[in-house]
């Protein structure tokens, strides 16, 4: 039976580890599940509980929305998403 992080579900054992919920339930977690679980301070009741918190916290939207002043940012963006400001493999230095 493989193990797998109760919040990502990732399967590799090398990264797994567990931690102890409020009545001493020991969960299987990733590394990076381990470290947010002992960053929040908190001491879940419930795997589900851990799994709302602790969950996929990311959000699905463009990165570069909140740049708004970051000049540097805006001339990366520009170099490497527009075609024409690329250079040609015979432009390379040598």
């Amino acid at each position: 039976m493989t193990r797998r992080c109760s919040i990502c579900t990732l399967s590799d054992e090398r990264g797994l580890t567990k931690v102890s919920l409020a009545d001493g339930t020991e969960v299987t977690v990733c590394g990076t599940h381990q470290l947010m679980f002992y960053r929040s301070g908190i001491l879940f009741r419930t795997l589900a509980d851990m799994r709302a918190y602790l969950g996929d916290r990311r959000r699905r939207r463009d990165r570069r929305e909140g740049v708004g002043g970051d000049a540097l940012a805006m001339q990366l963006v520009e170099a490497f998403a527009a075609p024409g400001n690329r250079r040609a493999s015979s432009d390379r230095r040598r």
